[in-house]
């Protein structure tokens, strides 16, 4: 499954302005009628995946193909009980993946945030467990615009 830059587009037209109200673009005026319509958290960071599934000793996940030519960088957080490798791969063409940038160890039960910037086309991460099944696992990805 590959996901696309579009994918994160408003739908319609829809738009987001700077005081974080969602607007028909065409007329200025509210998508549902209501007076105010507030998105919360930051609009320009949108969720490319998530995955809560552990998994099982010396196991790997591997997120979807993300499409990211159209963002900066790619950001997330992880946590697992069980100590693992978080990889981030880019590729030019989604088939052919280079490893860009320095592995993050993740240390069991401790979770923590990353930054990865968009070198390629696309983007991946590929997380590998320990020796010990996990019964914790959190990791989610989000673009951000340049």
């Amino acid at each position: 499954m590959t996901v696309h830059a579009s994918d994160f587009q408003p739908i319609g037209e829809r738009k987001i302005r700077d005081d974080g109200y969602i607007i028909n673009e065409a007329n200025g005026l509210n998508m549902d009628g209501s007076k105010n319509i507030k998105i919360t958290g930051d609009p320009r960071r949108l969720l490319a995946f998530t995955t809560t599934t552990p998994l099982v000793a010396n196991g790997s996940y591997y997120s979807p193909t993300i499409d990211g030519i159209a963002y900066g960088s790619f950001t997330g957080t992880v946590y697992s009980n069980v100590a693992g490798t978080l990889y981030f791969e880019h590729s030019d063409d989604g088939l052919n993946w280079n490893r860009m940038s320095d592995s993050i160890t993740v240390v069991a039960g401790e979770g923590q945030g990353f930054t990865e910037p968009i070198y390629s086309q696309y983007i991946r991460l590929v997380y590998t467990n320990g020796a010990t099944a996990q019964t914790s696992f959190i990791l989610n990805g989000y673009m951000k615009p340049e």
